[in-house]
């Protein structure tokens, strides 16, 4: 009788029974909650909460506008603005300057200029020079736009845009 209570009821048969169920019981707890994690991973995001500035700079970083648009943040925490000049036409083999001292410009950022030429219609982009030793210059200062056209170009730039960034003197 002593060696049946003690595998019995009581004793270590019982206690076997209570490890089991308690690994089974931590085994299924493992695998639900790696069932959740995968599930997150899989189908969930996260989510990240911004002040509302921050959201417009973020929503407006690739958009491009003939309007004055907040993009970014500069390196001494001035807003970055991005604004699109337009240009009807370029002249061939001479130089343009476009007044821009109303945009109050304090770091000049970037320029690029988008625009078409041709009777193709082909797009051209920023400054080239090409194998003819014509060239296009851009240069961006806190009161105008300098656009450098030189050399025998066969063609008119048309539908011209200035894209512009910069800081301003009034932040």
């Amino acid at each position: 009788m002593a060696i049946n209570f003690a595998l019995g009821e009581n004793g270590i048969l019982k206690g076997a029974e209570t490890a089991v169920d308690k690994y089974q019981n931590k085994a299924e707890q493992e695998q639900n909650e790696l069932a959740k994690i995968d599930d997150y991973i899989q189908n969930g995001r996260e989510t990240v909460t911004i002040s509302k500035e921050e959201y417009e700079k973020l929503k407006n970083s690739n958009s491009y506008s003939e309007h004055e648009t907040i993009i970014g943040t500069w390196i001494d925490g001035k807003p970055i603005y991005r604004n699109i000049i337009p240009q009807a036409s370029l002249p061939k083999n001479n130089d343009i300057k476009i007044d821009v001292t109303n945009l109050n410009i304090d770091t000049p950022i970037d320029i690029k200029l988008c625009c078409k030429y041709n009777s193709k219609n082909n797009t051209f982009f920023g400054a080239q020079i090409n194998s003819n030793s014509s060239s296009v210059g851009l240069q961006l200062e806190q009161t105008y736009i300098q656009c450098y056209i030189n050399g025998p170009w066969s063609y008119n730039f048309t539908d011209a845009k200035f894209i512009i960034e910069y800081t301003k003197t009034t932040d």
